[in-house]
């Protein structure tokens, strides 16, 4: 498979992948409180592919976006596995058409973007609120690196603090997705309970 159908047949299971583990911490979290509370999901989104016309491969920064879907508390309440993909697809999609034009708009979409981050870090000093945040690894090419001794066996990532964080790399064999999920310990006993993530994952 090319290195092009693979990054594409990626970046289309992340809203799927995104979805199954949304749905089960936002289950966790209902367990935790006692009920349903409204949801911020925030998945990092790489500009450098998608403006027009492109950043040069070798740009330098944190050139990434946040694509934010927002559930109120009857939606986190009623929403299947299928609701939540449609959901954050969307949510996605709306952020990668804004960032083509980012370059050529006269700032108008570049202004737009900024604030629903700024809204987005606001809402997250809220208490009655589920954060997730999601950064999508897996168009790094982790596995093609090579510093003098030979590709990696296997990649992976350090343990970190910030709570309902998710980091998305590939698989070496680029045939999945590899999911690190950082949530308080207590509250991973009760991701790991259910059903439909140990139904979908290995």
């Amino acid at each position: 498979m090319k290195a092009q159908e693979t990054r594409k047949r990626q970046s289309s299971s992340v809203p799927l992948v995104s979805a199954l583990i949304v749905k089960g911490i936002v289950g966790v979290d209902r367990k935790k409180h006692g009920k349903s509370r409204a949801s911020l999901i925030s998945h990092v989104v790489n500009i450098r592919e998608r403006t027009i016309p492109p950043l040069p491969e070798h740009s330098c920064g944190n050139l990434g976006v946040l694509a934010i879907s927002e559930c109120t508390t009857e939606e986190s309440q009623n929403m299947e596995f299928q609701d939540f993909a449609r959901f954050l697809g969307d949510g996605i999609n709306k952020t990668v058409t804004a960032c083509a034009q980012i370059l050529s708009d006269h700032g108008e979409n570049r202004h737009a973007l900024i604030d629903n981050a700024v809204e987005s870090i606001d809402k997250s000093f809220m208490n009655d609120t589920n954060l997730v945040w999601f950064t999508d690894w897996s168009q790094f090419r982790f596995y093609e690196t090579d510093f003098g001794w030979g590709k990696p066996i296997w990649a992976s990532v350090a343990n970190m603090s910030i709570k309902n964080l998710i980091i998305l790399m590939d698989t070496k064999e680029s045939d999945g997705i590899e999911a690190w999920i950082h949530l308080d310990e207590k509250d991973m006993h009760y991701f790991e309970q259910d059903e439909e993530i140990n139904q979908f994952t290995t």
